[in-house]
């Protein structure tokens, strides 16, 4: 296996992340590797940054609160504090599980063969609809209920 020998390092810091970039090249011979064609082999460290202290963060913790969610990057100590904060409250959360809610909060939107049987339907009892474009909430109730005179004149 060869010696990768360090080329150059880069930083970059991106809200709430941090990255060290290190070139490294391969060329125990002098000979460029077949495959690569001469070009370095690149290792890429992810190095995380408390996003309250600075230092060094073991781990990112994701959340979510009020319908949006949040990630930071926190050290040992300041995700156990977190941890130790939220604790009271997550004991009498309920846990979410499956799809997330819609901000709508009403039905689905129709089936999309929906309104084209409940134009048939109204057509076929003597009720105008257009050719296009949404079908009256009055026409489409009087469908599921297989009633024309629900349908407002």
């Amino acid at each position: 296996m060869p010696t990768l020998t360090p080329s150059r390092d880069a930083s970059c810091t991106l809200p709430g992340q941090s990255f060290t970039l290190r070139l490294m090249w391969a060329h125990p011979t002098g000979v460029p590797h077949p495959r690569k064609g001469g070009n370095p082999v690149r290792k890429q460290t992810v190095e995380l940054i408390d996003d309250l202290n600075g230092e060094i963060a073991a781990e990112t913790v994701e959340f979510a609160l009020d319908g949006i969610a949040y990630e930071i990057d926190l050290g040992d100590a300041n995700a156990e504090v977190l941890r130790r904060v939220m604790a009271p409250y997550l004991e009498k959360a309920r846990r979410q599980t499956g799809a997330k809610p819609t901000r709508g909060g009403g039905p689905s939107r129709a089936r999309s063969d929906e309104p084209v049987k409940a134009r048939a339907w109204a057509r076929s009892h003597g009720i105008t609809v257009r050719d296009r474009g949404r079908v009256p909430q009055s026409v489409l109730e009087a469908y599921r209920a297989g009633d024309p005179a629900l349908v407002a004149a």
